[in-house]
């Protein structure tokens, strides 16, 4: 299990509440995002739900199981590599006529991965920063390879954003029991480090459970102006939505083949955004190889080069501009409008880079900036973390801590965590978490009162039909009302509604259940945890006995 304690919190009543609960401290790092201290302890006596409670009966710090994530890719795909075959993704994306206006070039990558050979020729100069998030002896692995090149390949193949700076982050890693995985700890210490390292983009082609920690941590950066985008997953169109992809302040990628259609095994839902090639794809691989994979791995990692491309023409943007520029020029695939298997549509690098010229000669002479986008926006977009139910307790009860400075993680153990840490069963929200309905309004709004009440009446009905208990309604209406809000936000956006037009706009939308009800993601919970997620003794993951071990 991990712990987040603020700065206030001493080492000495850290180390007493520790030993009275029977926890072995296996290491801690400070966490320049949020102010304060993760530590990671193994249980020795009960399990991870019962010591949860425990310790937040203490009043020290927030407490949650220390969650897998895994790598979101088919290693190879059955097509064979003969001699030096040309990459459909090139003429798929024009990726010729996009690097004439941009490359990538000074835009800094994190990708949050396992161990990338920094040696293979395709990447030569591209890493300018290393992080080992694990402090395992491993090596060079294909997954973080190919993610890296199909960024920021430039020798004998071609990445979207050939000219990027890359930051490999090593946060997953195999044991003899599991192939490549990283746990909550890994992936936060490797998102801390990227913000403080001044990424402006960071590529997670990985996915797992709803996780509390790791959704504040990108509210931090994202709140820092950083992209966030993430594989949808392979668990096919019947899974419930994974993480981060389903996370509202990252973009969720899917993946498409050579002629625009969906790979069976992607994950759908409201949260996709994107699509891009992620069948078949030419990639690199470890000692100098080459690889053809298959996943939403490969299709995050293409869409994180495209936003570099948008970032180099306009390195002041900020990213619901950069989303902007993203969905409005996708090609819609699918159903009409955006839709649960595609998205807004297939991403286009030279549909996008040609839209920000045109606004620059349009507008002022210079590409939207983050000063055209209004407060109210940014307000109803990051006014609160959105748990599902029965976890929205355990959410607002995180640190509020303000941003400490930008110095590196501390150094980390790389302990592989044992079942004992992981078991996720009947999980309770801490009873000291204040409520979600207290938190703070945004600052401006777009919608009269008595829009905003019918919404609320809407999203009562809404909770009653989902069977919410009494005691849950205020937490879920409130979350509600706020993720209607950012739903037609959202849609105003991308149909570039500004203006006196975006206060009808806001009001149509809203009185209108059925424009935002399908984008709400709450899912019937079991002991406070996703649908699909909910664990039992033993399972080390909490996700479904099913998930494959590599996707």
């Amino acid at each position: 299990m991990i712990v987040h304690v603020g700065s206030e919190v001493s080492p000495q009543a850290l180390d007493a509440a520790a030993r009275r609960l029977g926890l072995t401290a296996i290491g801690s790092e400070n966490l320049a995002l949020s102010g304060g201290r993760l530590v990671h302890f193994r249980i020795t006596n009960g399990q991870v739900a019962d010591v949860v409670r425990m310790l937040e009966a203490e009043k020290i710090g927030i407490a949650q199981p220390n969650y897998i994530f895994q790598l979101q890719q088919d290693a190879h795909a059955a097509a064979p590599l003969k001699g030096d075959p040309a990459q459909y993704v090139i003429e798929k994306l024009h990726l010729r006529d996009a690097h004439a206006i941009a490359s990538g070039a000074n835009v800094t990558v994190a990708v949050i991965d396992s161990l990338v050979d920094v040696a293979h020729p395709d990447l030569a100069g591209s890493i300018t920063g290393q992080f080992d998030a694990v402090a395992a002896a491993d090596k060079p692995d294909e997954h973080g390879t190919g993610m890296t090149g199909a960024i920021a390949a430039h020798r004998r193949l071609l990445g979207v954003a050939p000219r990027t700076r890359i930051l490999a982050i090593h946060a997953f890693s195999p044991d003899a029991h599991h192939p490549q995985q990283a746990t909550t700890q890994s992936i936060i210490a490797g998102i801390d480090w990227a913000v403080a390292k001044g990424a402006r983009i960071i590529n997670m082609s990985f996915a797992g459970p709803y996780d509390p920690m790791l959704q504040l941590a990108l509210k931090k950066a994202h709140d820092k102006g950083v992209v966030l985008v993430a594989a949808a997953g392979n668990m096919g169109p019947q899974s419930p939505p994974l993480y981060p992809a389903a996370d509202e302040n990252v973009i969720a990628v899917t993946a498409v083949d050579e002629s625009d259609r969906l790979m069976p095994q992607a994950n759908q839902g409201a949260h996709v955004a994107l699509a891009a090639p992620g069948v078949n794809v030419l990639e690199a691989a470890p000692r100098g190889t080459y690889n053809f994979t298959t996943g939403t791995s490969v299709a995050a990692a293409h869409v994180s080069g495209v936003a570099a491309l948008i970032m180099e023409r306009n390195p002041s943007i900020d990213p619901a501009a950069l989303e902007e520029a993203l969905f409005s020029t996708a090609h819609d695939l699918g159903a009409p409008g955006r839709d649960t298997m595609f998205g807004y549509g297939l991403v286009d690098p030279y549909r996008a880079l040609n839209a920000l010229e045109a606004k620059a000669v349009a507008g002022r002479g210079q590409p939207e900036t983050t000063a055209s986008v209004p407060t109210d926006e940014v307000a109803i977009g990051t006014a609160h973390p959105k748990p599902p139910p029965g976890a929205a307790a355990l959410v607002s009860g995180a640190p509020a801590a303000p941003i400490g400075p930008a110095t590196p993680p501390a150094a980390r153990t790389g302990a592989v965590p044992s079942a004992s840490e992981l078991t996720v069963s009947g999980i309770a929200p801490p009873a000291s978490a204040p409520s979600i309905a207290s938190a703070p309004a945004a600052t401006a709004s777009e919608e009269s009162p008595v829009t905003i009440e019918k919404t609320r009446q809407a999203c009562r009905q809404d909770a009653a039909a989902r069977g919410v208990s009494a005691s849950e309604m205020p937490d879920y209406i409130a979350v509600c009302v706020s993720e209607a809000r950012l739903s037609c936000l959202k849609r105003a956006v991308a149909q570039k509604v500004r203006g006196a037009e975006r206060h009808d706009f806001m009001n149509r939308c809203l009185i209108q259940p059925s424009a935002w009800q399908n984008s709400i993601k709450y899912q019937r919970t079991s002991q406070g945890l996703p649908a699909g997620l909910t664990g039992a003794p033993g399972d080390a993951a909490g996700a479904p006995a099913s998930y494959p071990a590599r996707r």
